[in-house]
């Protein structure tokens, strides 16, 4: 009964909950349907290289935000922000005269602080998301990871936290 009436902001699965994230806000005064809290920004990024991720996202799904760029010549990766709240999602750009190839945009809710350096990730290097599981809140050190560090065997292994990945195999008839 209090769903009735309210305007559902994006696809909602079968049996998932409705939350005040999913739904339009009834107050007139809130800008396009999205509440920003105080203090927060809306901020929209050009993701590359992760539509798969892109297209699974929703309002409300959380996200690492990893910037990729050159330095001296040299690849490198950074972990720009974690557990980042997506508002919206999968808006596919052409690239045009950009030169960053088809892209997709992606808004998220930051504070302002961490919407000055995204904007700034954004302007000059590739973004990548990596959606994280809805219950996972926890903050991992991050670090500048280059390519030669990967093929030198000069990385250090991630915490796995006890879980392993595991390939499956689908089955077409």
């Amino acid at each position: 009964e209090e769903a009735v009436g309210l305007t559902v902001l994006g696809p909602i699965e079968a049996n998932a909950p409705v939350t005040e994230a999913r739904v339009a806000p009834q107050d007139s005064k809130a800008a396009a349907g999205v509440r920003i809290p105080p203090g927060m920004r809306a901020l929209s990024i050009h993701v590359v290289e992760s539509t798969g991720v892109v297209a699974m996202l929703r309002p409300g799904h959380r996200v690492d935000i990893h910037a990729i760029g050159t330095q001296g010549g040299v690849a490198q990766l950074r972990t720009v922000l974690q557990n980042v709240e997506v508002l919206a999602g999968g808006a596919q750009l052409d690239g045009g005269s950009s030169g960053r190839g088809a892209t997709q945009v992606v808004t998220v809710l930051v504070q302002q602080a961490q919407a000055e350096l995204l904007a700034l990730a954004d302007s000059g290097a590739r973004i990548r998301l990596a959606l994280r599981n809805s219950a996972d809140q926890e903050q991992q050190a991050t670090r500048r990871l280059t390519v030669s560090q990967f093929f030198d065997g000069a990385m250090p292994p991630p915490k796995s936290g006890g879980q392993t990945a595991k390939a499956t195999v689908a089955k077409v008839n």
